[in-house]
């Protein structure tokens, strides 16, 4: 969870600014989770130095938003941000590490994520990580899906 005292720290982060139609900012990203019960929010940290932010939204929650097509048996991580300066050194797999062990130790079959084509996006990242793409496209994004 975001604690108050770390969220001007979290909003100084930025990702590069050809990676900004990627991701939301982190503002964006807090105030989206501020009005969606079922989503949980973190910072990412090394050490004392705030380095990224990552959010997910687990289905099985009584609040959580569902598409028909959705499936409650999965977590789906809604935003995966790391700052400029802190890419390209395996903190984005970790980050993905950490978040398959949740959902494994809470019985979940899948973890989703969706992101947009184009140069500089991240689904070369996911892909590698072991995500495949579903064939379905949400709100203009690939959507993806690591089976657990």
């Amino acid at each position: 969870m975001v604690r108050r005292q770390d969220v001007d720290a979290l909003l100084g982060l930025s990702v590069a600014p050809e990676q900004q139609r990627f991701v939301a900012s982190n503002s964006v990203t807090l105030a989206q989770a501020a009005y969606n019960p079922s989503s949980t929010v973190c910072g990412v940290w090394k050490d004392d130095t705030p380095i990224g932010l990552v959010a997910w939204v687990d289905a099985s929650h009584p609040e959580a938003e569902l598409d028909p097509e959705d499936e409650p048996d999965c977590l789906y991580l809604w935003r995966l941000m790391i700052g400029h300066q802190w890419q390209r050194r395996g903190f984005g797999r970790e980050i993905l590490a950490q978040l398959e062990r949740r959902a494994r130790v809470q019985q979940r079959s899948f973890l989703y994520v969706s992101a947009v084509e184009g140069p500089g996006s991240p689904l070369a990242f996911y892909e590698k990580a072991g995500f495949r793409r579903t064939g379905a496209i949400s709100d203009g994004e690939v959507v993806l899906r690591l089976p657990l």
